[in-house]
Parts: C-alpha cells; structure tokens; sequence
C-alpha cells in the first residue's frame, strides 16, 4: 500500500520572533565642564570681591587672581540678579582696595575709563584698560540704575571697575547693546553703547550685606594711563567652571 502523500509545504513562512535582549543602557558621558570668565573689584581687604551676578550665576567652581597672585577659590556670599551684583569671598591679601568716589556725581560727558578682562582666551591675560566719557545718566528704557558709557568694553569686562579721573569707582561694567541685532532691526550699527551700574547701586547692595567700603573725593584729575595703573591694583580676573 502506497505512503500517504506528504503535507505540502506552506507558501508562506515567518521564523519566530527571537527573545528580545534585556536593553543596555547608553554608557553615561560626563558633560564636559564649561569655562567663562569675567571681571571683578576688590571692595574691602578681608577679600571680598564685587561682580556682576550673571559672571557667576552658574559656576559650580570660582577662582580669582590679580597682580600675579596664583588663583584663590571663591564663594559666592550675596547677589543680587536684579541689579546684576554679586559679592564674592576669597582668600585675597590685597595691598589697596577700591575707592568709591564720595563727592560731587558724575555728569553726562565727563571721563571715565574701563578696566577689565575682556576676551582672555585670545587676548592677553592682564587687566585692558579703555577711555570714554557718561554719555547719559540712564541706560536702556531711561533705567536710573546704569550709565550709559562710550568707553569699549568685550565679553570679559564684566564685573569690572569703571573709574572716575581720580581713579575711584563710579560703576561697574555690566552690558552692551548686541550690535548685530540692533543692525538686524533698524538698519544701524551701534558704536560704543555699553553699561555701568551706577555706584551707589552697589554701595547699597554691599552696605545691605554687611560688606563695608572705603570712599575718597574726586579731586586730582589724572590720565587715564594714570587711572589705570591705580585701579589695575583692585580689578581682578574672575574664572567660572560651570
């Protein structure tokens, strides 16, 4: 008797499934640390350092130096976002501190001169010294907080003195207009628009905070070479690790 004939094969066949393999998570990367830097002022000579508060506002760690001092740490002891202030304190031996000018304020015209970092990655790395005058009294909107100033300031002057011909400390360096979008919306490239807190903005932040401060008359009137050889002594280098 003849054997059944076989099953015919299906025309159509689909292999089972394998066992999915438990999901191995990606391998975790440290984000890399990021590197700022700005400008600071030496207010007061148990080291306590003012600067702007977006300088610092996301260091995880802070490291000061001027005059050739190798680089202190640094903690953030007050800001102020508002204002844009912060107040820092290290372990600074410094020989001068800032003067706050005491006397008569400033007018719109008058002289001042910027000192800073700016740029510290391609420029040299010691305090830049540029000239300019108050061109208004208010900064962006009439803000009564800031002066606006015709001095040249970078990213890096941040945080930095703005000194009277006397050399003492009648703001501190906090803005610029970004010229390329003003261009983008009327048409016009601004030159030397820039930002200074006012002095006494921040004589009030650092009296709220128990900091005090030293003030002198504006009375010698000096060049600003002069200037920036005094304030130079005060301004320190200001580095964030993010």
């Amino acid at each position: 008797m003849p054997a059944p004939p076989a099953p015919a094969a299906p025309t159509h066949w689909t292999p089972p499934c394998p066992r999915p393999r438990p999901s191995q998570p990606p391998p975790t990367v440290p984000p890399r640390p990021q590197f700022t830097s700005g400008s600071g002022i030496i207010v007061s000579r148990d080291g306590i350092v003012l600067t702007n508060s977006h300088v610092v506002e996301r260091c995880r760690n802070i490291r000061v130096s001027f005059d050739g001092q190798e680089p202190q740490a640094a903690t953030v002891v007050a800001r102020d976002a508002t204002n844009d202030l912060a107040a820092l304190k290290a372990s600074l031996r410094p020989a001068e501190v800032a003067r706050f000018r005491e006397d008569k304020p400033l007018r719109s015209g008058d002289n001042v001169v910027a000192i800073g970092y700016p740029l510290s990655s391609l420029l040299s790395r010691e305090p830049n010294v540029t000239a300019g005058v108050v061109s208004a009294l208010a900064g962006i909107k009439g803000d009564k907080r800031h002066y606006q100033i015709t001095a040249p300031v970078q990213k890096g002057n941040s945080g930095g003195p703005l000194a009277d011909m006397s050399g003492n400390l009648v703001g501190v360096v906090t803005s610029k207009l970004n010229a390329m979008k003003i261009a983008d919306s009327t048409g016009d490239l601004p030159q030397n628009v820039n930002f200074a807190v006012k002095a006494e903005v921040a004589r009030q932040f650092l009296g709220a905070n128990g900091v005090g401060i030293e003030t002198a008359p504006a009375t010698a009137v000096l060049t600003p070479a002069d200037v920036g050889e005094i304030v130079k002594k005060v301004t320190v280098f200001v580095e964030c690790e993010g």
